[in-house]
């Protein structure tokens, strides 16, 4: 179990999903759909000082799809903070929200993929590797 089990409550609407690997010091994201140059799988190991982690930042319906939810997911400590510094990192998210943005202003639903090196639990070197706009 990762540490927001609640984060699932998304997982009905998404492409990319967190699988944790019990006993195995892993996680991996699964892309239900990849896209040309996309893998079907991410996975990380944990038990390097320095290794390759993914995170997720995902803008859905929520449970009773009259609202919306804005979960930001890492497969480990530097996996979070990946995404929470994608997401407020405007050369990365600007070209999404201009893809999700409606002529009306409004925003569609959206999914972000991000890698990034943990080097003892600190996030470096993050970039968005995959989008779905919905």
């Amino acid at each position: 179990m990762g540490s927001h089990p609640w984060a699932a409550i998304g997982d009905k609407s998404a492409n990319f999903r967190i699988v944790y690997r019990q006993g195995r010091e892993s996680a991996t994201i699964i892309n239900a759909n990849p896209e040309p140059r996309e893998q079907a799988s991410y996975e990380s190991r944990w038990n390097d000082a320095a290794h390759e982690t993914f995170a997720l930042i995902a803008f859905l319906p929520n449970m009773g799809g009259n609202g919306r939810l804005l979960l930001l997911q890492g497969l480990d400590v530097a996996g979070t903070q990946a995404a929470a510094e994608t997401l407020f990192y405007s050369a990365a998210m600007t070209p999404i929200l201009q893809r999700a943005t409606r002529p009306d202003g409004s925003i569609r639903f959206f999914e972000v993929l991000v890698r990034s090196t943990s080097i003892n639990w600190n996030s470096t070197d993050s970039q968005v590797i995959a989008s779905r706009i919905h």
